[in-house]
């Protein structure tokens, strides 16, 4: 027995100093005579997992477990290898095996919780939140940063959802107190743009910002939210540091340049609104309101100003005089402000912004109107805040074919797209 011992602790000593190769010999040594000692299977799954010989290590620690089936650390080691391999599933079923037996250790809780976030397993992640809360001052830097990220996925997973959004975010709340990070301060914001809790939105952008400057996404949002405040100066700040924006930023910050009076700029955005998307009609619509009501010409947004001990420049030309009405339709509308995005998709967030197509009814994503996910002044004509493009996309049909429909067949087309 001295002799046995002897081994296991020289065996020991290598695996710690991580000679592996020597350490797994000492322990087949022990095997020999011992076939059935759980502990030495074990000991053997860890060191092939220092060889880099996963499967091997999994059938170590599976004869472990068969040894002896109340084996924490065992299941542990198996449970954490399977989510080392990225092997989710297998990983929570074997999780939830081993806390039938072993439902006070936590580790295996935590290893359960891994796995349930990359399988986006919304059910598992709300059962371990419960187990988990009443012991979360007990977790060690590992376990309360899973703790924190499960909360994190529940909350994106339940912002998706109007009814859950009070629920979504109490938990980013949460989140936040225990890990801040961009990405969380940013899911927050998008839900509360949802609840119309513009200004805890507006607070949770500039946080997000705070620990990012660098941060497309976060200055897209809240540019937008300036926008549904009529804050047109800071929307523009914010739209300048959008990196390669699409062709929604570039339309809408030109909204933004008319509201403050910059008209060769605004134009200079709305082109290359247009460039990004060919064919745009709100862009094409908004150039033709532009020049139609202006002398102006596109113009660089970033050229710089001169210096206030320079000769005054040139005065620009005066915005040239409304025609005498003619027989012919008058030119489009002026286009409204901006309005606030609705909430980003699950997890990190990419959000969907829209442009404004004129006063009355700005455009909005067909998804956003089937599911009640913002709000507009008419809910009786959904089908008017679609986009040309995306009407045609929706109803099969151009809008003047549609409104030229009998009421009754209109009726029945919108609530085929859910948008009666």
């Amino acid at each position: 027995m001295t002799e046995i011992v002897d081994i296991c602790r020289k065996a020991n000593e290598h695996f710690e100093a991580g000679r592996f190769e020597e350490a797994l010999k000492g322990y087949n040594l022990v095997l020999e005579d011992h076939p059935d000692q759980a502990p030495i299977h074990m000991n053997i799954g860890a060191t092939l997992r220092g060889l880099g010989k996963l499967e091997e290590a999994l059938a170590a620690f599976d004869k472990c477990l068969e040894l002896d089936p109340k084996d924490a650390q065992a299941a542990y080691q198996r449970i954490n290898l399977l989510n080392f391999q990225h092997r989710f599933a297998d990983a929570i079923t074997s999780a939830q095996k081993a806390l039938e037996l072993n439902d006070s250790e936590l580790n295996l809780h935590l290893e359960l919780v891994l796995a349930a976030i990359n399988e986006h397993n919304v059910e598992i992640l709300e059962a371990e939140i419960k187990v988990l809360e009443p012991k979360k001052d007990e977790l060690d830097e590992r376990g309360t940063k899973l703790y924190s990220l499960a909360l994190f996925e529940v909350a994106n997973q339940l912002s998706s959802d109007p009814s859950q959004r009070d629920r979504a975010l109490e938990l980013y709340n949460a989140t936040i107190a225990i890990a801040p990070s961009a990405s969380m301060y940013f899911n927050k914001a998008v839900c509360c743009m949802a609840m119309e809790k513009f200004d805890e939105a507006e607070a949770s952008l500039k946080s997000c910002l705070a620990l990012g400057e660098d941060n497309s996404q976060a200055n897209f949002l809240l540019a937008h939210l300036y926008m549904q405040k009529e804050k047109y100066a800071e929307a523009h700040e914010c739209y300048q540091k959008v990196k390669d924006p699409d062709h929604t930023a570039l339309f809408n910050h030109a909204i933004a340049l008319v509201k403050l009076g910059k008209h060769g700029k605004a134009l200079t955005q709305a082109h290359k609104a247009l460039d990004k998307k060919p064919g745009f009609a709100d862009a094409e619509k908004l150039i033709k309101s532009i020049e139609y009501t202006t002398d102006a010409k596109p113009e660089d947004d970033e050229a710089p100003e001169l210096p206030k001990s320079a000769p005054a420049p040139a005065p620009a030309p005066a915005p040239a005089p409304k025609p005498k009405p003619k027989p012919k339709p008058a030119p489009a509308p002026a286009p409204a402000p901006a309005p606030a995005p609705a909430p980003a998709p699950q997890t990190t967030a990419t959000n969907e912004v829209v442009a404004h197509g004129d006063a009355d009814y700005p455009v909005y994503p067909y998804e956003q109107l089937k599911a009640r996910a913002i709000n507009v002044q008419n809910w009786s004509v959904l089908e008017k805040y679609l986009s040309d493009e995306e009407f045609e996309k929706v109803f099969k049909m151009d809008k003047a074919t549609f409104e030229a429909l009998p009421l009754w067949r209109r009726k029945n087309a919108k609530k085929a797209v859910g948008l009666f």
